[in-house]
Protein backbone atom coordinates (compact mmCIF):
# COMPACT_ATOMS: atom_id res chain seq x y z
CA UNK A 1 0.00 0.00 0.00
CA UNK A 2 1.32 3.68 -0.31
CA UNK A 3 1.93 6.59 2.04
CA UNK A 4 -0.07 6.88 4.88
CA UNK A 5 -2.80 4.13 3.97
CA UNK A 6 -4.40 6.17 0.83
CA UNK A 7 -3.44 3.78 -1.83
CA UNK A 8 -1.17 6.30 -3.44
CA UNK A 9 2.39 6.29 -4.25
CA UNK A 10 5.06 8.95 -3.97
CA UNK A 11 4.68 9.92 -7.65
CA UNK A 12 0.96 10.10 -7.43
CA UNK A 13 1.00 12.57 -4.15
CA UNK A 14 3.79 14.48 -6.53
CA UNK A 15 1.14 14.77 -9.25
CA UNK A 16 -1.46 15.44 -7.27
CA UNK A 17 -0.14 18.36 -5.16
CA UNK A 18 1.52 19.89 -8.62
CA UNK A 19 -2.05 20.19 -9.92
CA UNK A 20 -3.73 21.47 -7.26
CA UNK A 21 -0.63 24.67 -7.39
CA UNK A 22 -1.23 25.11 -10.69
CA UNK A 23 -5.22 25.10 -10.77
CA UNK A 24 -4.55 27.87 -7.59
CA UNK A 25 -2.14 29.65 -9.71
CA UNK A 26 -4.61 29.47 -12.39
CA UNK A 27 -7.24 30.36 -10.13
CA UNK A 28 -5.69 33.63 -9.03
CA UNK A 29 -4.09 34.53 -12.03
CA UNK A 30 -7.82 34.71 -13.89
CA UNK A 31 -9.44 36.41 -11.04
CA UNK A 32 -6.68 39.29 -11.37
CA UNK A 33 -7.42 39.48 -14.65
CA UNK A 34 -11.52 39.32 -13.97
CA UNK A 35 -10.95 42.47 -11.56
CA UNK A 36 -8.64 44.46 -14.23
CA UNK A 37 -11.09 44.58 -16.87
CA UNK A 38 -14.48 44.70 -14.13
CA UNK A 39 -14.90 48.16 -15.82
CA UNK A 40 -14.74 47.30 -19.25
CA UNK A 41 -18.74 47.15 -20.54
CA UNK A 42 -20.04 46.07 -24.18
CA UNK A 43 -22.52 48.80 -25.75
CA UNK A 44 -25.33 47.25 -24.05
CA UNK A 45 -23.76 47.71 -20.57
CA UNK A 46 -22.90 44.34 -19.63
CA UNK A 47 -19.05 43.11 -18.56
CA UNK A 48 -16.93 42.46 -21.88
CA UNK A 49 -15.06 40.21 -20.00
CA UNK A 50 -16.55 37.19 -17.74
CA UNK A 51 -15.60 33.92 -16.86
CA UNK A 52 -17.76 31.83 -19.24
CA UNK A 53 -20.60 30.15 -17.67
CA UNK A 54 -21.00 32.46 -14.50
CA UNK A 55 -23.63 35.19 -16.50
CA UNK A 56 -26.70 35.08 -17.39
CA UNK A 57 -26.74 34.69 -21.06
CA UNK A 58 -26.79 37.86 -22.89
CA UNK A 59 -30.13 38.76 -25.02
CA UNK A 60 -28.54 40.57 -28.40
Amino acid sequence: MGLSGTGLGLDDLIRQGAQQVIQQAIEAELAELLERFTSVKTMHGQRAVVRNGYLPERGY
